[in-house]
């Protein structure tokens, strides 16, 4: 079930913090319980129909590739999660929360998933700031780095100090 940053460490994402984030809670509250339930259900779909890509056998995705204008979904129900999600946010407000919806149903699946975060060289005009676009992929040989120990930590500098 983990969905591990690869650009942080590797650090595991936690499903409840983004549960629990600005986004979702804000969506949550705004948005009525069956409307807020049918989003779930279509990122949960998107996420299950998702199939190698043809040149190898990796499961990758980006929220683009899912809900963008060429994605392969059911287009009502892309056109509805749109929709709905743009009576609660707009702008990069919008954007970031169906990266964070995306980002959160991940977190949840039983396949191990990792997530990299990449700098598209554009700036944003509200924010100043640059734009990231994560891709994800499954990865079930993937292991959890070991968080080193002070023993271990003691044969790492004996090693490297001999």
């Amino acid at each position: 079930m983990p969905l591990y940053d690869v650009t942080n460490k590797d650090k595991m994402v936690d499903p409840k913090t983004l549960e629990d984030s600005e986004y979702i809670k804000t969506a949550t509250k705004k948005m009525a319980k069956v409307t807020f339930a049918k989003l779930i259900r279509t990122a949960d779909t998107a996420l299950d129909n998702l199939k190698p890509t043809q040149s190898t056998a990796l499961v990758w995705t980006k929220a683009g590739a899912l809900f963008g204008h060429k994605c392969t979904g059911p287009v009502n129900d892309i056109n509805h999660l749109w929709e709905k999600s743009n009576e609660v946010f707009d702008g990069v407000e919008l954007l970031k929360f169906i990266g964070t919806l995306l980002m959160w149903r991940i977190s949840l699946r039983d396949e191990t998933w990792l997530l990299y975060r990449f700098n598209t060289g554009e700036v944003d005009p509200v924010t100043g700031k640059e734009i990231k676009i994560n891709q994800y992929w499954i990865d079930e040989n993937y292991e959890e780095p070991k968080e080193l120990g002070v023993d271990d930590l003691i044969k790492k500098f004996n090693k490297h100090g001999k």
